[in-house]
């Protein structure tokens, strides 16, 4: 047997090796105790406390641009009229 089958060989079982003491992690900074978070807003749109932490975070940049652009609407002017 070759140096490099014997290598390749040892090096196949220490990969498999630490892959199988490898344990899935939740993702997404989930707590391990709380419920699983949703894959998407609309699967459970009453509850955001299952959300993702990203789908929370576009929910209130889209508030916030909502917000800003009715108080511009409101209260920005516009263009105005000239008189001669």
């Amino acid at each position: 047997m070759s140096f490099a089958a014997s290598a390749l060989r040892t090096t196949q079982q220490r990969a498999q090796a630490v892959c199988a003491r490898v344990v899935p992690k939740r993702a997404y900074g989930a707590p391990a105790d709380g419920p699983p978070p949703v894959d998407y807003p609309w699967m459970a749109p009453s509850e955001p406390s299952r959300w993702k932490s990203e789908h929370v975070v576009f929910t209130v940049l889209a508030g916030w641009a909502v917000g800003l652009s009715a108080a511009k609407a409101a209260f920005g002017g516009g263009k105005k009229e000239e008189k001669k």
